[in-house]
Parts: C-alpha cells; structure tokens; sequence
C-alpha cells in the first residue's frame, strides 16, 4: 500500500505544479505497448485534448504505468466547448478540466459502469454520473454521450465522447440560491445558517464533504397554502431562535439534508429482503425512510421526487412533490458496514482503496492502520497502552464470501482491551442484533456491548486457515428512542477482530 500512497502523492504532485513541466528531463519507465497519451496522439481525433494534457503537465504522466480511466472528448467536442465559453480557457481552467476528466487507480470499463455516481472521485474531486439509456446509450452527468467505449492500453481505459464534461462549480448552495423556484426553501435555509452547511467543501478534519439536499419548490408550498417564510414558521411552531439546532424551523431544514452524495440510483438500491430502509438526516435523531412499492420510489410513504441528480460541486440535488414535515419512520431492517463513508465522512480519506476491490485495479490488497485522531468515531484502550490497533483490511477475493466491498475493519485489542465505535441513529424498536466477521486461525474474541449493555460474545477464530466469512448472532436489544449509540469491544482472548458490518433485525 506504501507503494501506492507514493504513487498518489506523486501524481498530487503533478497536479498541484506551476507552469514548467514538472517532468521535464525526468527518466520514466518505457512502455512497449501503447499508453493512454500515445494512443491518443496517435490517433488524430484527439489533438486538442492532447494540447491540454501538455498543457496541464499530465501528458509524461499518462505514459507510465498505473490505472486511468479516461473519458475523452473529440476534437469537435472540444472546440464546441470552447465556442460556448466565449473566452480564452485560462491554464487553470484546462488543469481543471483534464482532471474532471480522468479517474487514478482504477480502469473501469463499461461493464463496471451503472446509473449512478462512479465509485470514487476524479482527480478533480468530483464524482461523475453515468446513465444508460434504454437503447443502450451511455451517458456522463446527462451531457456526453460515449460514442467508442472500452479502449483498453497498457496503463488504462479510454471512453470516447461526444461532449466535454462542463465542469461543475456551483455547490448546493449556489444552486438552491440562484434559481427562483425554490425562493422560500432558499430563505429557509439562509434563516437557520444550513445555507453555509451547504456552501462548504471539506470538513473540519480535512475530508471532503458531500450532501444530498432535497429541495421544496415555491409552487409546493404553494399547494400546502404556504407563500412566505413566517408562514412556514407559524405552520412548524417556529417562534425563537432558528439558528439553534432545537428550533423547529432549523431541525425541519436540517430534515431535508442527507449527509453523503445519494443519486436516485443509490436511493433505489434498497434490501432485498424488504425494499425498505432509514437514512439518517442532518436534524438529531431523524431519518428519512425509503421505500420502494410497485416499481416507485415513495419518501416517507407518501412523497415522491419530481426531479433528480442535479449535480452541485459538494453533492445532490432532489426535488420532492411536498413539503416534507419530519416523520416517524418504522423500524426496518439496518445493515451498517463498519468502513462506510456515507455515515463516517472520514473515510473518504480511504475511498480509494475501498473502492479498488469493486474496480478490479488492485492487486492482492491493501492495509492501512487507523489513528482515532483522523478517525474521531472510533476509540480504542488497552493494558499496556499502544498494544493494540484499529486497521483497514481490503482484499479483492473476499466479495466472494459476502465480505460487502471486500474490505474490513480489523481490530486488536491485546490481552485487556476495549474499542468503541460511534453507530448512527438507530429508529426506536427491539432487534436481533449479527455480526458479519471473518474466521481464521488465532484470531481473537471480545463481548459486545451496546450502550453499556452486554448483548453477547463474537468469536473470530476457527481452526481453518481458508479466509472463511459468517453470520454471528449476537443477542436483542431494545432501543426506546430514535438516537445514535455506542458499540463496544471488550477483549476476551487476544487476537485480531475483523468485522465487515453489524445487522440490526426488527423483531415484531
């Protein structure tokens, strides 16, 4: 993985460049099949992207090993974007747009494409969305159609397209703002201070940050009688201060905002079991059920999206057909995987390697250990301090064991030791609680504790050495409110814990 990392920082390096060609009179390894940016000079339809990378210094980048995914324009493509931007395109402007253009680490074919975002960001920090069409035609952020797919060369995939990918600079903000429809939902958002939680590009700790905002229309609150911001003040109760977080006004805006980029796609992508699932939202305590009935997408029962996937530069997003008070969904089935970056944005700092595995451009795997200061959700102690770990596992055989993602959270806990990890909001209810975890050899056991309750013991160890996965029951538990809480570790028998995700069952 340290190999890698190099790598990474590398290319950041060359991203980040002035204007001298940072490889200039450097030595890279020849390759004796063709690279992305040889095959592009030399077919002739691309002069002008190839103009551009030299440009940018990405060029001498594109002919050494690694895994690109490029989506390249035509040359009419290019000059049509150029006419449209009615200026000279500035050297930022081309850096920018080359790199809105290009995936590192990973060569995704169009068979590991879907309707939806791609599974990491491009080197501009963007994600892209693919479409297809009934017909079979593909299409990027619903603007270039990919007219020559798949060509594969020795350090990456070309997708030829019909249109330049027009850069997104708008974040939610900007978006909600700047369009008229959506004037009183704007004036909301401005009046609670969530219009700066939507503005921002990062967090705090450095990750970046992604929301899905699901936006009413002036029309629709219209229909609920509602034409100013005191009257949607007076419906939901508002009377104080709407920037604090127990003002009805502020948890009613913060229960229109997903924190992580949802499309309609992931939205949709529901349990099989139920078709059904809760999504935390920005207001404590609140979540947002998804439920799919006869083919259709319905929010909280009865809601639907009129518009999807309007693409901001930091997320989403959807227009729904009401004003979405906050409601009170059901208890459903709760699968949480213990490296997803929907729910711990930190791990956006590890997207590309949780993603090699569903990208097919990694090797055997990687291996990262984690510290709680990047990873403020998780906390370990043991006796003698810093004799344990908490470390990120991927290997790219383990999908076929039902490992979700094939990656893994592996912790050790040493002979006394315990490790807390910060689960979301959970709907009130009673449920079966498993553990999904791997099984091998001198692997260790711990009890599990869930908000200072005992709900029993998981075992990782087996006297087979094969990387075998399973289902651990662990015991029930009651939870009376909807909130987020606490789950606990405590070592048993020394030895590494690793575990995929942790299922919450309803129980009737």
């Amino acid at each position: 993985m340290r190999k890698i990392l190099f790598a990474i920082f590398w290319l950041a390096g060359i991203l980040s460049a002035g204007c001298s060609d940072p490889n200039e009179g450097k030595m890279f390894a020849a390759l004796e099949e063709e690279s992305v940016a040889s095959y592009l000079e030399k077919d002739g339809n691309f002069s002008e992207w190839v103009a551009m990378l030299k440009e940018a210094d990405l060029y001498n980048a594109m002919t050494v090993r690694g895994n690109l995914t490029c989506f390249v324009p035509t040359d009419e493509a290019v000059a049509a974007y150029k006419t449209k931007l009615g200026r000279e395109m500035t050297r930022e402007d081309v850096l920018y747009l080359v790199r809105y253009h290009t995936l590192f680490g990973y060569q995704l074919l169009s068979n590991a494409l879907k309707n939806g975002r791609l599974v990491d960001t491009t080197a501009a920090g963007n994600y892209l969305v693919t479409r297809f069409e009934t017909n079979g035609n593909l299409y990027v952020n619903d603007i270039a159609r990919v007219v020559d797919r798949d060509i594969i060369t020795v350090n990456g995939v070309i997708h030829v397209i019909d249109h330049v990918i027009e850069p997104i600079y708008d974040t939610l903000w900007d978006l909600v703002r700047k369009d008229n429809d959506f004037s009183l939902f704007a004036a909301a958002l401005e009046a609670t201070g969530i219009n700066e939680v939507i503005h921002r590009l990062t967090h705090a700790g450095g990750a970046r940050y992604w929301g899905s905002l699901f936006a009413v229309s002036d029309a629709t609150y219209a229909e609920e009688g509602i034409s100013s911001l005191d009257e949607l003040k007076t419906l939901l109760g508002s009377g104080g201060d709407p920037t604090e977080e127990s003002d009805p006004l502020y948890r009613y805006v913060a229960y229109h905002l997903l924190p992580g980029f949802y499309t309609f796609s992931d939205l949709a992508t529901l349990p099989e079991a139920v078709k059904e699932r809760n999504i935390e939202t920005f207001a404590k305590g609140c979540l947002t059920n998804f439920k799919e009935e006869k083919g259709f997408l319905y929010l909280n029962d009865t809601l639907s999206l009129l518009h999807t996937d309007l693409q901001a530069r930091n997320g989403v997003i959807h227009e729904i057909d009401g004003y979405m008070p906050l409601y009170n969904p059901r208890a459903v089935l709760f699968e949480l995987e213990f490296t997803d970056p929907d729910y711990y944005p930190q791990y956006t700092l590890l997207t590309l390697f949780r993603n090699m595995a569903l990208a097919g451009g990694t090797t055997l795997g990687e291996y990262e250990y984690l510290t709680v200061e990047e990873y403020p959700f998780m906390r370990i102690e043991t006796i003698p301090e810093g004799t344990g770990y908490v470390a990120y596992n991927l290997r790219t055989h383990w999908p076929s064991y039902g490992c979700w993602n094939g990656d893994i959270l592996e912790i050790s806990l040493g002979y006394v030791g315990s490790f807390e990890f910060e689960l979301p909001t959970i709907v009130k209810g009673k449920y079966k609680v498993t553990i999904f975890h791997q099984r091998l050899s001198g692997k260790g056991a711990c009890q599990v504790v869930i908000d200072d309750k005992i709900i029993g013991e998981m075992d990782c160890t087996t006297g087979s050495y094969n990387a075998a996965f399973s289902l651990k029951p662990i015991g029930s538990i009651t939870f009376t409110e909807n909130t987020s809480h606490t789950l606990r570790f405590v070592a048993l028998r020394s030895g590494a814990l690793p575990v995929d995700r942790i299922i919450f069952e309803p129980v009737n």
